[in-house]
């Protein structure tokens, strides 16, 4: 079974070879922030990672991802590791 970190791991690993900052930011009083936030060239996006199986949103996350988005932000959930790594390199080009 694949975990959540593997998914979060082979994010920021692709975001470090492709020269995109991966930031883990945990804005205080904030629950449910996106687990990721990618930077590169005046673009933001926000990632929540999550298992493959089972893996579940809470209402607190399902809130920041709606947010993010109707205030023009791309804001993604992922989970799996390809995915990862192609969400990066699509986030780059």
């Amino acid at each position: 079974m694949t975990l959540e970190r593997a998914v979060e791991n082979a994010l920021v690993t692709q975001a470090k070879k492709d020269g995109v900052l991966c930031l883990k930011l945990a804005p205080k009083g904030l629950a449910g922030w996106p687990d990721r936030t990618l930077l590169a060239d005046g673009q933001v996006m926000f990632i929540e990672t999550k298992r493959p199986q089972g893996g579940r949103l809470s209402p607190q996350q399902r809130y920041w991802l709606r947010v993010l988005t109707e205030h023009g932000f791309t804001a993604l959930v992922c989970k799996d590791a390809d995915e990862a790594r192609q969400i990066v390199r699509d986030f780059q080009g």
